[in-house]
Parts: C-alpha cells; structure tokens; sequence
C-alpha cells in the first residue's frame, strides 16, 4: 500500500523524533554515578555539592565514621554503668566472698572513674553524645541485668563474673583500637591512657583470677 507524499514525511519526522529521544537518554543515563541491576543510575542526592577534586570521602552508610571526643566520653560513661549496675545486683546475690568484694571494688573504681571524667568533660567543655557504640553498650548491660536477677547463689557467681570479664575484655579493646587513636582533646586522651586503661586492665585480671577459681 502506497502512502501519500504528505503523510510519508509526516510518518519520517515522527520516526526521527523517537531515535533522537532515545539516543538523548541513553546519554543521560551513562553520565550518572552508579549501577544497578546492569542500570546505571544516578547515587548522588539531589541538591548535594559533588566532592571537590582529591577531598577526602564521606563515610560510606553504615560505615565506622571517626568518633569525636563527646562520642568517645558517652562510649565511656556507658561503660562504667556496664560495670556498675550489674555489681550493684552483685553485691546482694553473690554467693562467693570474693565475688562479693570485686562487686563492691566495681562500684567503687567505676563510679570514681565516672567522676573524674564528668569533672574534665565539664572543665573542656565537652558534651556526651550519644552514639552506636555507646547505645549497643548500654543494651548489653540492660541484657546483663536481665539475665542475672533471674539466678542465684554459685549459678549468679559464675554468670556475674563472665559478664565481667567479657565487658572489662571489650571496654579493653575499644580503648586500645578506638578511643584512644581517636581521642583530640590531650587531657581526655591522657585520662584515658593513664587513668582508664590502666583500671580495666587491673578489673580483667582480677575477674579473670576469680572466674577459674569458681566451680
């Protein structure tokens, strides 16, 4: 069937318009920044300022981003509360002396180190703030309160005491492979390093000591 002249370039420019819009979008969609599904599509926020040249990147979502000192001094005040609250059910439950005591020298070292600390913060005017890591260690303490009000006698001593070594053993860790390289204030850094460190270490130790000698 033969189409009249008009309706011939009609039928072409519709034709052309189609390949140019195509081609114009598929330009548009190799310009953009990631990939999905073997799509590329565009991973940058709209509004948002693209990097300059050589800038150090953002943390990736759900990444570790660098702690500042009012991260650091919240990740500390929750531990010492870790260390505290369970030894204050302790003090009354446990059935073992010496589990009795390191109960009471919990309270005691923790709530002087919790002290001390709120006494610098407030001197460098440093505020807590509340973070990951010091919110994932305050629902681990509230799991330990659980789990213990719910024993007694040499059941409770075994548990206390491996809770205790289990905080004392990550509050360590945290200390030496994050809060210490990330601390900028130079007399939290040194309290850290010459006040704190040195307590957990003592605390792991003597729970370590107590823990094999309970049967």
């Amino acid at each position: 069937m033969e189409y009249p002249t008009a309706a011939r370039h009609v039928t072409i420019r519709l034709l052309a318009a189609v390949v140019l819009l195509v081609g114009s979008s598929a330009c548009r969609s190799e310009s953009k920044g990631g990939e999905y599904g073997g799509v590329t599509t565009d991973t940058t926020p709209a509004g948002a300022e693209m990097p300059a040249p050589g800038a150090p990147a953002a943390p990736a979502p759900g990444g570790t981003a660098r702690l500042d000192d009012g991260n650091i001094a919240a990740i500390l005040s929750a531990s010492n509360r870790e260390e505290i609250q369970p030894s204050q059910i302790a003090v009354e439950r446990a059935d073992d002396d010496a589990v009795k005591e390191y109960a009471r020298r919990m309270i005691a070292d923790h709530t002087r180190l919790e002290d001390e600390m709120t006494a610098l913060l407030q001197q460098h005017n440093i505020t807590l703030e509340h973070n990951a890591m010091s919110n994932q260690v305050q629902s681990e303490t509230q799991q330990i309160i659980r789990r213990l009000e719910n024993m007694n006698g040499s059941e409770f001593d075994r548990a206390y005491m491996e809770a205790m070594v289990n905080s004392h053993q990550k509050a360590l860790d945290a200390i030496n492979s994050q809060l210490l390289p990330s601390a900028q204030n130079p007399q939290l850094k040194s309290a850290i390093q010459q006040k704190v460190l040195p307590v957990v270490q003592s605390h792991l130790d003597e729970a370590r000591k107590i823990q094999s000698s309970l049967r």
